[in-house]
């Protein structure tokens, strides 16, 4: 193969390729992800890559805007933190993968190419479960969670379940994207990724990776339906929503690891007096946090300092499992505003601007935001990433939409 560092329109070079590669396989692995040499080497790896590609150009978008805003509120907020230490580790973290991404939405102009660079990490995330699947003892599949306590390392990393969920419900989602384009070729190939990533989501048994599979494909049906197929699509989602509650349900190795925690989230939503665990601690770390940002309504304790606060008052350090709590105790109603001002933008325009592709956009970001009550989002991989394609997507949207119209007023004046 010729290596080439000025792609065409479409196509990556094999530098890029590889540097995309080292990227997303450090992101997602997490005995790598901990060693932080080799995490900022393939950083810088992957923006030197892309700078040195003459298809990459730095523009000021809503993304940018959101990337710097946010990074500078981080940064302001050590300042006032009640541990720099904790916040300094958090600013690091979100200016490494604010300039990655920045870089690599500056380098993707086109579906095309976007479609390229998710394949890869599709594809990475193969190897990637095949290096968790030889540490996993088998005997517990079905029996255990797909996790710290199934996963034999020697590494002082812990592989959460929920992080290894999140990782393969979006390389199945954009799977399903892929199979989406009348264009892409390898749909069989696509089709058993589904199938496999999906398997891996029950096994993980986690309660928002299964919100996250089942209910961004189910928003985009009823998002993109008209009065011609609204029945069809409607039925569709039905008989799909049936088949995973069965499997949730009825099949007991998923029932085992997934399937009794659903029962006792319905059943807590229903108002039932049950007892779970997660709900009950979740549902303290939010009363909690609510708490705290009275005190502090304006600007925070400092970024990331949930779980010093936590630590001070109670004896036990924990981060607050749900990103508008860890944001409003962090950075208070200044830096809630400008880290959601980019999701309710994504929001506003796709429901406003009829671009290409606007249904996905709308979708992912109704059911992300529903998701991050659950997650913290704000230094998660995934999260940020989809946050960062989902921005592409929208600015490839606007930008073929101004072309159209620029065509078409060519054409009038002919």
């Amino acid at each position: 193969m010729k290596l080439r560092i000025s792609p065409t329109d479409t196509e990556l070079s094999a530098f890029e390729v590889l540097a995309f590669a080292l990227y997303f396989l450090v992101e997602i692995n997490v005995e790598i992800f901990v060693r932080r040499p080799i995490y900022i080497g393939a950083a810088l790896f992957l923006v030197l890559v892309l700078l040195l590609s003459n298809k990459t150009r730095y523009k000021v978008t809503s993304y940018v805007t959101w990337t710097i805003l946010w990074v500078t509120m981080v940064a302001l907020s050590i300042t006032y933190s009640i541990q720099p230490s904790t916040t300094i580790t958090a600013l690091l973290t979100v200016a490494a993968r604010g300039l990655v991404f920045v870089t690599i939405l500056s380098r993707i102009d086109s579906y095309e190419t976007l479609c390229k660079v998710l394949k890869i990490l599709i594809f990475v995330e193969f190897f990637n479960l095949l290096y968790v699947f030889s540490k996993v003892n088998i005997l517990t599949l079905g029996t255990l969670r797909i996790g710290d306590k199934s996963i034999v390392t020697d590494s002082d990393a812990t592989w959460n379940s929920n992080s290894i969920s999140t990782v393969a419900v979006a390389c199945t989602l954009y799977a399903l994207c892929l199979l989406h384009n009348n264009r892409f070729k390898h749909r069989r190939l696509m089709i058993f990724v589904v199938i496999l990533y999906s398997v891996v989501v029950l096994l993980c048994g986690s309660r928002m990776g299964l919100l996250l599979l089942v209910g961004i494909p189910l928003a985009w049906l009823a998002i993109s339906s008209n009065y011609r197929n609204f029945f069809i699509r409607l039925l569709t989602g039905i008989i799909a929503a049936v088949i995973v509650y069965y499997v949730v349900m009825y099949v007991p190795a998923v029932y085992q690891v997934l399937g009794r925690r659903i029962d006792v989230l319905i059943r807590n939503l229903m108002g039932q007096n049950v007892t779970d665990g997660s709900i009950i601690d979740r549902q303290a770390l939010i009363s909690h946090g609510l708490d705290w940002f009275k005190e502090r309504p304006f600007f925070g304790f400092g970024m990331y300092t949930f779980k010093e606060r936590l630590l001070w008052q109670y004896g036990y350090s924990r981060y607050a499992h749900n990103s508008y709590i860890e944001v409003l105790v962090g950075t208070g109603i200044i830096g809630i505003f400008i880290y959601y001002w980019h999701y309710v933008y994504l929001l506003a325009k796709s429901w406003k601007a009829r671009y290409n592709h606007w249904q996905i956009v709308l979708s992912a970001m109704i059911v992300i935001m529903v998701a991050e009550m659950a997650t913290v989002s704000f230094k998660n991989f995934t999260f940020q990433f989809a946050l960062c394609v989902i921005s592409m997507v929208q600015k490839i949207g606007f930008k073929n939409a101004a072309e159209d119209q620029y065509q078409q007023q060519l054409y009038s004046e002919a």
